[in-house]
């Protein structure tokens, strides 16, 4: 079911346009129907009426098909008696003697025990069809006077029923005559229900030409059915070609649109990459220099280290032991240095000295503990650089150790 759908799709389409030209004795006229196929029902659209052709433009859809039926003063249709005889052109002689079968299309229609002959000029038929053509407008195929009531034919009325300007005549299920109705009497437009779809009067051709072409109903015989089926052929081959064209567009944008996806998603990746590793050279660079920073700093530490005697850690521990508790530490730096750290020249130290600084809160403890430090023999003299009284109750100090450790 599906795949007949999407094959019907393919080659006729969704949106159907039935096309009647008829002549209302003051002006070519042209009524429009759309038929549309939806979830594999036929429903009515849009109904235009209009006398300029170029309107078609606006309203039927680029790669649909359009069904004419020519209805017009040009075209002769006689009801002939059904014979035995099958022959297209003895029932053309029959109903028009003398016709010359060069200049005229002619197409036979069998309705019931009747015949529709019809005729027109071949020249009225392919300026109309030039015209449409020039309009960009595809004609899938044709048919003269009211031969496409074929298709609907058994769903109208068996008594007497109207086509715009026409009033078909039923007798014992055939038409016995077509009858022209005048323009000028204003006869109003009547509503048919064929088989749940309302179509009016002015629509009745028109739905049957769609009909038919969907359904590809025998359209009756005529002396054009290679024209007719050259248009289909061509109807077809165009919608075909459009759609592969679009869905190769579509194809082509969705791999291009794919690659793009992809070629962003591994670009991002490598850009990624890209930063990772510069950003690793840069650390790998920064390595190698603080590398290098510590190793100086280790040479200088060592060099340090090593200006220091083994016993100084002696002396610090024995002073620190010898601090009472009113006195507080802030800061013991043995062996200073006598300038800033700078890049690439040698650290110099005040030798065999601590500098001590911190806040006494009891005056006299704290000259009894500098004559307490004065009494070790490894220390050569103790200086107070700085005393300043912060309160009744603290004072800051500095002191200045130098030892003799000869």
């Amino acid at each position: 079911m599906l795949l007949d759908q999407l094959k019907t799709y393919v080659n006729l389409g969704n949106h159907y346009y039935g096309l009647e030209v008829i002549d209302n004795q003051v002006q070519i006229e042209f009524h429009l129907l759309e038929v549309i196929r939806k979830k594999g029902e036929l429903l009515i659209g849009s109904q235009k009426t209009f006398s300029n052709l170029e309107e078609i433009i606006n309203i039927v859809k680029k790669g649909s098909p359009l069904l004419l039926s020519l209805n017009t003063g040009n075209v002769i249709t006689k009801v002939m008696d059904s014979s035995t005889n099958t022959n297209l052109e003895a029932k053309v002689h029959n109903a028009f003697p003398n016709l010359d079968f060069d200049n005229f299309y002619f197409q036979a229609q069998s309705l019931g025990n009747k015949s529709l002959v019809t005729i027109t000029k071949k020249e009225n038929v392919n300026v109309l069809l030039d015209k449409i053509k020039e309009l960009k407008i595809e004609v899938a195929g044709f048919s003269l006077g009211i031969s496409s009531l074929k298709s609907i034919f058994h769903f109208m009325p068996q008594t007497t029923f109207q086509i715009y300007n026409n009033q078909i005549l039923m007798e014992n299920g055939s038409i016995r005559a077509i009858a022209s109705l005048i323009k000028e009497k204003k006869v109003q437009s009547i509503n048919y229900d064929l088989n749940g779809l309302t179509i009016t009067s002015e629509q009745v051709l028109n739905f049957g030409a769609i009909l038919s072409f969907i359904s590809e109903d025998n359209h009756g015989s005529s002396n054009f059915e290679d024209t007719f089926a050259f248009l289909k052929m061509e109807f077809r081959a165009k919608r075909r070609f459009n759609l592969l064209l679009k869905s190769s567009l579509i194809f082509i944008l969705a791999i291009l649109f794919g690659n793009f996806i992809i070629f962003n998603h591994y670009f991002e990746k490598v850009e990624n990459l890209k930063t990772t590793s510069e950003f690793n050279s840069a650390n790998r660079e920064k390595l190698i220099q603080l590398g290098a920073m510590v190793k100086k700093k280790e040479e200088r530490v060592n060099a340090l280290l090593s200006s220091s005697n083994s016993k100084s850690s002696y002396y610090i521990d024995k002073i620190v032991k010898t601090i009472p508790s009113s006195i507080l530490l802030d800061q013991l730096n043995y062996q200073p240095l006598i300038k800033p750290v700078r890049e690439s020249k040698p650290i110099e130290v005040e030798d065999n000295v601590i500098l001590m600084s911190g806040k006494a809160s009891n005056g006299e403890v704290f000259s009894d503990w500098i004559e307490q430090l004065e009494k070790f023999t490894w220390i050569s003299s103790v200086e107070t650089m700085d005393y300043d009284y912060n309160n009744s109750n603290s004072s800051n100090f500095s002191l200045k150790i130098r030892m003799d450790e000869n």
